[in-house]
């Protein structure tokens, strides 16, 4: 017969059993949703453009990582951008110059000419047009154009801010996503399908 021993022993066999099995559950439903937030984030990255008809490269940065429990703190997945400027593009963002930006422009990407970055540093750039340039005041700021075969091409824009758009809902999809995640347990409990 049992025992309270027995009975104590029985519960807490019991019980570990079920948390194991919750914690398998947890942990699945976990890293499924924190995959499938990549997978969102990807796909709404896959707009951006680079050049006049390039896909764009931001996606590959969306990165999932699995935390192992440890201490007080339980298994956790999360996903990152892994772009420090990305946030520009979750809230839309006015961004100034100093003083100016110079912007490339799709044409002077088609003509070859690249962003200004610290490999590409303005003053390189002007040292090999300069000779042929071409300014052209509009209300938003000047366009450099370059006379190649005969025609003024414009390259880059400059001008004193621009306004990035919201491109991408990173939280908004984490909510929503997350807000079905113990739907999803219960249901791996069950035996169904997730």
């Amino acid at each position: 017969m049992f025992n309270d021993a027995d009975r104590r022993r029985a519960t807490r066999e019991f019980f570990s059993s079920q948390i194991k099995d919750l914690k398998a559950a947890d942990r699945a439903v976990l890293r499924a949703t924190a995959r499938a937030l990549q997978r969102e984030i990807r796909g709404q990255l896959r707009k951006f453009k680079r050049g006049p008809t390039g896909t764009g490269g931001f996606q590959k940065a969306v990165k999932v990582y699995d935390l192992p429990p440890s201490g007080s703190l339980p298994l956790a997945s999360f996903v990152r951008l892994g772009v420090p400027f990305m946030d520009a593009f979750e809230e839309g963002k006015n961004i100034t110059g100093n003083p100016t930006l110079i912007i490339l422009l799709n044409t002077g990407a088609a003509a070859g000419f690249k962003r200004i970055t610290k490999g590409n540093s303005w003053s390189k750039v002007w040292e090999q047009i300069k000779g042929r340039v071409r300014l052209f005041p509009v209300a938003t700021g000047t366009i450099i154009a370059v006379e190649i075969n005969g025609q003024n091409v414009p390259i880059y824009k400059i001008q004193k801010a621009v306004t990035v758009p919201k491109k991408i809902s990173f939280f908004e999809t984490a909510e929503k996503l997350s807000a079905g995640m113990a739907d999803e347990v219960l249901k791996l409990l069950e035996g169904g399908v997730v």
